[in-house]
């Protein structure tokens, strides 16, 4: 039987790189097929992912984000964490909903970038979309409910950087095997 679809053959030859380069050449179902391979692929497909999230084509960092998100590898968080501030609002949009889908698991990145760079409001705005659903499912602890609240204040800017710290060193304590390194 003789297959009408294109399907990308993962013998030994076979190379993450030109399937994400794909992403950017390719619309449509092409583009949907080879998001669905990529996420197949899982873990070993993430490092050229992240890669090309540096691309200048918003439509490949939207492509990227997407099977990231979808991969649901913890690994991916600071990277998807970074792409709440891409110029992009698609990009930034499925980066905050990839990090709804890491649940907790994007919250170290997702804090730690908000006392380092809490004066971006793209991220504030993703970080505030990120743990309102989160807090709607009960996934926050109480000092993350803080953030999201300093997040909600007339003073953001100058109260998150404060209210994250306090987040991540709550997280630290609870967690012995945390690094700074999340």
């Amino acid at each position: 039987m003789q297959m009408m679809e294109t399907s990308y053959n993962f013998n030994s030859d076979f190379n993450i790189h030109d399937l994400v380069q794909k992403l950017a050449e390719q619309s449509g179902p092409e583009c949907q097929k080879i998001r669905m391979q990529l996420v197949e692929l899982g873990d070993p497909a993430v490092p050229a992912l992240i890669e090309a999230l540096q691309s200048g084509d918003a439509h490949l960092r939207w492509e990227v984000v997407q099977v990231l998100s979808r991969i649901e590898d913890p690994q991916a968080a600071p990277q998807l964490v970074k792409a709440l501030e891409d110029e992009n609002i698609n990009v930034r949009w499925a980066a905050m909903e990839g990090l709804i889908d890491l649940d907790r698991n994007g919250l170290p990145p997702l804090l730690k970038s908000l006392t380092k760079h809490f004066y971006s409001v793209w991220l504030r705005e993703g970080a505030h979309h990120i743990l309102h659903q989160l807090k709607i499912r009960e996934r926050l602890l109480p000092t993350e409910v803080r953030v999201f609240e300093a997040l909600e204040g007339p003073a953001a800017e100058m109260d998150v950087p404060w209210a994250a710290e306090a987040a991540l060193a709550s997280l630290k304590k609870m967690d012995t095997s945390y690094d700074d390194a999340n």
